[in-house]
């Protein structure tokens, strides 16, 4: 006969009940921590071919500023730069030619020396697109005519003498030129 009362066997049964609900969040723990190793692998390798991208681009920045591709302008085609391997990703690097439609210079059209010189800066406003841009640099400034005058690579003349200076603009597929009287 069976004793009702007796605690006989209880404690197997509270061990079987704490071994299956450990069981459980082990698994439960286990595959989160997979899920979790998957997801950073994944993450890491997104990161580090984002960042090869970013010194790819960097780097032919650098290239355009250095001189490496400095002459992309004048080529219809797209041009290539071989960029350094980066996080074990590599690749290359293409500068594509800006589609350039419209480029003026702006700036004052009479300056006047004060001491037997004078500079002044000069910008080129470009449309791309529909869009205006303004900027100094990036542009291929040249003096075309005038004595005296030299003009550096941000846009700024520099005249020594009473003249008429006519400075031009290149950028991509674009040129413009600017008359201007140095007093």
């Amino acid at each position: 006969m069976i004793d009702l009362r007796s605690e006989r066997g209880q404690t197997l049964v509270l061990v079987l009940v704490l071994v299956m609900a450990f069981s459980l969040v082990v698994t439960a723990v286990l595959g989160l921590s997979s899920a979790t190793a998957t997801a950073n692998q994944r993450t890491t390798g997104i990161v580090r071919q984002r960042e090869a991208a970013e010194a790819a681009t960097e780097f032919g920045i650098q290239s355009v500023k250095s001189g490496t591709a400095k002459d992309f302008a004048a080529v219809p085609a797209p041009v290539t730069v071989g960029a350094p391997v980066v996080n074990g990703e590599g690749g290359n690097v293409t500068i594509t030619q800006r589609n350039v439609t419209a480029l003026v210079v702006s700036g004052p059209a009479t300056i006047t020396r004060v001491a037997g010189t004078v500079t002044q800066a000069y910008t080129a406003q470009f449309t791309e697109n529909a869009t205006t841009y303004v900027l100094p640099y990036g542009v291929a400034w040249a003096i075309v005519s005038g004595a005296g005058a030299t003009i550096a690579q941000n846009g700024a003349l520099t005249a020594t003498v009473a003249t008429t200076v006519v400075i031009s603009a290149t950028l991509a597929n674009a040129t413009a030129t600017f008359s201007i009287t140095v007093n």
